[in-house]
């Protein structure tokens, strides 16, 4: 498969960075994050995604940066507002940065709060209904395995210095409206819920659409292996079958 040649995780604390300073990496993949939840301040998620990583950029002096940053348009949210300030500032800082925007995530372990859990505990639960918003939007969702792949094969060309978009849409270029993943997580459970659309209120701003290019991971050698029936098959099987909902799917 693919490795890299080293892996070094950066410690919080600033005092550790001289160290790392001294010998600078080859790469910098900024994956922390905050997305700005209920429990999570303003000023939280401006220190996680804008500040910390320009401050790390700024003490260790990386050759690149591979930002994995998301789809969403700047004004939709403040996360998506704080991504945007931190590609703009490191652009200016770093000697190279490319951003690799990532669709939906999905797989094993996920996010407890994300949409895919979500329908999978209501389902299993034994709700008689799967409460969702109208459903239309479409979305591109990516197995986490799969999108590790095309981001180890990005870094490892980064890290040998090859060229590059600046900007690398990550996910399978297909969609799915929100109503029907609903429908397919709710037969492959198999509990009988019904999904009732419309019965949650759309987001304001929320782009109908969102779906990658991969076009340049596809001329890579990279493609998707898991069809999203079976990565959803295999993520259900991860769940106890007494899993309760815990929140409403999106």
């Amino acid at each position: 498969g693919d490795r890299a040649a080293a892996i070094r995780w950066l410690p919080a604390e600033a005092a550790a960075w001289p160290e790392i300073a001294d010998d600078p990496p080859a790469l910098l993949i900024h994956a922390a994050t905050c997305y700005g939840r209920p429990h999570e301040t303003v000023a939280q998620l401006v220190e996680a995604n804008v500040i910390f990583p320009l401050r790390v950029i700024a003490a260790i002096a990386p050759t690149a940066v591979l930002d994995l940053a998301t789809p969403m348009p700047p004004d939709f949210n403040r996360y998506a507002e704080s991504k945007a300030d931190f590609a703009r500032w490191a652009g200016r800082m770093a000697a190279r940065l490319v951003q690799a925007p990532m669709q939906r995530l999905y797989g094993p372990g996920e996010d407890g709060a994300g949409v895919v859990p979500s329908m999978i505990r209501a389902c299993l639960s034994g709700a008689a209904t799967l409460d969702i918003t109208s459903g239309t939007q479409r979305r591109d969702f990516i197995h986490v395995d799969d999108a590790a792949r095309a981001l180890a094969l990005l870094a490892r060309r980064m890290i040998d210095g090859a060229e590059s978009p600046s900007v690398v849409e990550i996910g399978t270029g297909q969609t799915i409206a929100i109503k029907d993943l609903a429908s397919l997580i709710a037969r492959l459970c198999a509990t009988g819920t019904r999904v009732a659309p419309g019965a949650l209120p759309n987001r304001p701003g929320e782009p109908p659409l969102l779906v990658a290019d991969p076009r340049y991971m596809l001329s890579l050698g990279w493609a998707p292996r898991i069809s999203l029936e079976r990565g959803l098959a295999a993520q259900i099987a991860t769940y106890p079958p007494s899993s309760q909902a815990t929140s409403r799917a999106p």
